[in-house]
Formats: C-alpha cells, structure tokens, sequence
C-alpha cells in the first residue's frame, strides 16, 4: 500500500517537473499578438480639450471619457427580445468623448463629444440625427463641440451649465416614472 502511495507522489512530482520546465519554456517564447500599446490615450484635439473643460467644470463634475453608451443608457425593459439584442449591440458600438457626472451621486449629466466643421458629410450628419435621438430619448443631454485650437473657459462652463440646468428643469416638471422591476414589471407604491 505505501509502495502504491510512494510510486504516486513520485509520479506527481516527477509530472509537476517537467510541466514547469515545459511552462517556462513557453513563458519565454516571444509573444506575437496583433497588439501595441498606443503612446497616448487621447489624441492632440482630445487632451487640448480636456485641459480646457478641467478648467471650466472639472472642481463641479466628475470628468469622464471615451465612455462606451452602453454604460450610459441601457435598453427599455418593455421592447420586445428579437429588438433588445440590435439595441444592445448598437450601444456596445459607439461611444462619447466625455461624460460629466455628479461628484457625489456618479449621477450622468451630460454626455460631450467633439466633432470637426471640415470633416462634416451627408454619412456623419445621418450619424448625428440618429445620435441626437438616441440621447433625446434617454433624456440624457448631449452636447456638441467644435474642435478648435484653443477654447474659452468661461463659455464652456456657461454651455455645460445651462444645458444641465435646463435637464434638471425638465426632470422636474416630468411626473415621476413607476420603478419596474427587471423583467419590466411595474412595482406597486403602498
């Protein structure tokens, strides 16, 4: 019986062996992905940017960027199952260039993407049509920027400002929505 066990655990150690001399092998082959680490996250136009609207509203809101839609807005529980996997993908597809939040709830505000005056075409006004509903619909304001060499600080926070203001004005005239449940049930109030 110990001859069994002894037989075993030399088995064991002598596999354990060779598979960490196999592992190290492998873990000093070069790696050959199709992948590089970018030098900067932002490109030129972004990072000019983001320094001017951290001046602007960056000590009000929490700064956000190259946030994906689909974790801004989220599909209504009452469409049908054939619809939400379309909506779901075309969420998962775009994203914004910032998102300012509340520095204390993480409540979304307001979405800003920048966009170029030169590269404006038939295909990127559809794009912004279709954009400016999605955002319309969700309630979630959405503002866009030219991109510029330079920006003045106090018109950036005035622009944010008033278009937060003015959401909030509008939440509060709405009636207050049902809570419901995931599976699109409406929750009964007491």
């Amino acid at each position: 019986m110990t001859l069994i066990y002894l037989i075993s655990i030399l088995t064991l150690a002598l596999a354990a062996t060779l598979f960490v001399g196999r592992l190290d092998k492998w873990l000093q082959k070069p790696i050959v992905e199709p992948y590089h680490k970018k030098q900067c996250f932002y490109l030129r136009h972004e990072k000019r940017f983001l320094g001017f609207l951290v001046l602007a509203v960056g000590k009000d809101y929490l700064i956000m960027s190259k946030v994906s839609l689909s974790d801004l807005l989220k599909v209504r529980p009452d469409m049908n199952k054939k619809a939400k996997a379309p909506a779901r993908v075309k969420l998962l597809n775009q994203k914004v260039d910032y998102v300012l939040c509340d520095k204390k709830t993480a409540e979304i505000l307001c979405a800003i993407d920048l966009f170029d005056k030169e590269q404006i075409n038939p295909n990127y006004l559809n794009h912004c049509i279709a954009r400016h509903r999605l955002f319309q619909s969700a309630g979630l304001p959405w503002v866009r920027i030219p991109i510029r060499l330079s920006y003045q600080v106090p018109s950036i926070k005035k622009l944010i400002k008033s278009v937060i203001n003015q959401q909030r004005t509008e939440e509060k005239k709405r009636p207050p929505e049902e809570p419901s449940l995931l599976d699109g049930e409406t929750v009964t109030r007491l």
